[in-house]
This record gives structure tokens, sequence and C-alpha cells, in this order.
């Protein structure tokens, strides 16, 4: 099998040093599908710009090092059986149609320019920056974390994101405290942006932690009153002892209800804690003080009601049955859910 076909040297190029089977190739531009066999290693020098107009194949057992950087038109399939590194230089995801990057991958650096979008399929982790040029990359069922270095560059926007509306999260290992804005979205109906932030203010940050979120575009099941139509999970994991204030953005168009009515709130897991009201200026929740992970969303605060335990004590017996509360046969009054109520809960 070639692993290179095809190869023409454009005027102007920019010259790169590829080791493949040991032999030194000299070229700027990959015309053909371009796999790099097991065993073998490709190689782009720092400084320099590889162009690859259809897709790269990195076999099992074979190897992508990258210091310069490598553009990519086609997909990106690494078929190595553990997370394999690509080097610490750029990837540029820069097709005219849905580019899939497959497999377990460790990135240096990634840049998404295809406004078709790229879609995950495989978890992988990103150590360097992640610049959002154009295009949303889609995680499906898999998780992309950003080391304890990475950075997000460029504006993410609706048009340039994060779609994190399955099982996989867009995760965030912490170095320490500090705060954190996952640019995450949906792209179902109209495509929406709705980051979330954390601000880690204390906590133990063991190696390997990270804070992950994912969200759903529709109101959290059995919502009602006023509320938001969408949740989001934050979930973290190595990371004890903490306080973290958050914010979720939602769109106005998600409001149901009465928007000065809502508050933000954790769902689960129980019990149910409520935040401060929406800032309805700025299509903000916010979720101060947090010291537990869950889902979270927007609804309208229930009522403060208070149980009269006299009143419940007291209605469980017929009036001639109250100076004998030890008879072992009684009889309930029908009405004796109207004892067991404050007089503000019966209107």
């Amino acid at each position: 099998m070639r692993t290179l076909s095809k190869i023409r040297k454009p005027t102007n190029c920019v010259y790169f040093l590829m080791i493949i089977s040991s032999v030194f190739l000299f070229q700027d531009r990959l015309m053909a599908d371009n796999i790099i066999t097991s065993g073998t290693t490709m190689r782009v020098t720092a400084g320099t710009t590889v162009v690859s107009q259809t897709s790269v194949t990195i076999q099992n057992g074979a190897t992508l090092n990258n210091l310069g950087t490598l553009v990519l038109s086609g997909n990106l399939t690494n078929q190595n059986a553990s997370a394999n590194s690509l080097g610490t230089g750029t990837i540029v995801m820069s097709g005219t149609s849905v580019q899939a990057i497959s497999g377990q991958n460790i990135f240096g650096n990634l840049t998404l320019n295809n406004a078709s979008g790229i879609t995950l399929g495989g978890n992988s982790t990103l150590n360097g920056s992640i610049t959002f040029t154009s295009g949303r990359i889609t995680l499906g069922s898999n998780n992309l974390l950003l080391g304890t270095a990475a950075l997000v560059a460029g504006a993410p926007s609706a048009t340039s994101m994060v779609v994190a509306t399955g099982s996989g999260q867009l995760r965030k290992s912490f170095s320490g405290t500090g705060s954190f804005t996952f640019p995450v979205g949906d792209a179902i109906g109209t495509v929406e942006y709705t980051p979330v932030t954390v601000n880690f203010t204390a906590g133990s940050f063991a190696a390997g932690n990270y804070a992950g979120v994912n969200l759903t575009n529709s109101a959290y099941p059995g919502a009602t009153g006023s509320y938001i139509n969408r949740f989001w999970g934050v979930a973290q994991s190595g990371i004890t002892g903490f306080t973290c204030n958050a914010t979720f953005k939602y769109m106005p168009a998600d409001v149901v209800g009465t928007e000065n009515l809502i508050y933000c709130l954790r769902i689960t897991p129980v019990s149910v804690v409520y935040f401060s009201v929406a800032n309805t200026a700025s299509d903000l929740l916010t979720a101060n003080g947090i010291t537990e992970f869950g889902t979270f969303t927007g609804i309208q605060q229930l009522a403060n009601k208070t149980l009269n335990l006299t009143a419940l004590l007291e209605g469980l017996y017929l009036p001639e049955q109250r100076q004998t509360r030890s008879a072992l046969n009684y009889t309930i009054r029908p009405a004796m859910l109207r004892n067991c109520l404050l007089p503000e809960m019966l209107t």
C-alpha cells in the first residue's frame, strides 16, 4: 500500500520534513488519502505548514508527530487502540463538508475552521488552545477534555462552539482555584449558544481532575408555572471540599411564563436547592456557594408552605375523642386535612 500518492509541489511552497518508514520526503501539499502505516511516524517540523486536501488515517501502531501546522480538508482517523498524542503543534479542521475526528486523540492545539462542522468520534484531550474560527464541534457520546493549561481562543458563538447535547461532556481540568467558561450550546432547531461559567473559590484538585458540562434543550421533566426550556448537567471528578460559583446563559426564547419569577435551581441530587432569581437583563441564572454539582435549570420558586403539626395531630380525632387519645378505635373526620394547613394554604 502506498502511503502517499499523486503528490505535487506547488509554487511558493513551504517545505517540511516528513519521516515515513525512515524515508525523508520534502513536500507541502498532500493530494491523495494519506495513510500513516503501522510502525512508522509522520513528522511535521516546527515552523512549517502541511496541507492535506483529503483524509489522514493513522494506523494502529503508527504516530503523527505534528510540531508545526497540519491543515486537513478531510477526516482524521486514529486507529490506535489507546490514547495517542498527535504532537504539540496545531491541527486545523478546514473542510467544506462535515469532517469527522475519530479515535482517542491527544491534541496540542486545534482550530475549527469549517462552517459545516466537525464531529468527535472518540474521547479526546487537548492540552493547548482550541480556536473557534468557524463551525461547531459536536461531541455526541464522547468527552473532550481540556487540560489544565488549555485555553479557548477565537470568538465562541452560535456559529462556532461545542455542541454538548449528548451524553458526552466538555471537560476542563484545574490546577487550582479559578474560573472557566464552557463554550457550549445546542444545534436542535434554532442553534443557540448557552455557555456555563464555573469559578472555584476553594477546593483540593487532584491529578486528573475535571469539571464537565453538557445540556438539554428542553424543560426539565415536570416543570410547571414559569420555567426555562433548558437544563445543564455539571459533574466533577477529583475535586474535593470545593466551593464554586456558576452562571448559566439561557435564551429569551427559552422562557415560559414570567421571567422575573424564575430562580436558578439545582434539581439533582436531592435535596432541591434554590439560588438567585434570574437576571432578566442578561438572561443569566446564577448559583453561588455551590458545594455539590448536579442538574441546574430555572423554575419558579414554590411558595413557602409550613405544615401546622398541631392541627395535624388534633385533626386526627373527633372532638369527643380528644380527651381520650389513647383509644384504639376512632374515626378520622372527613375535614381533617383542612386542619393540617395554615389559613394561607387554603386559598
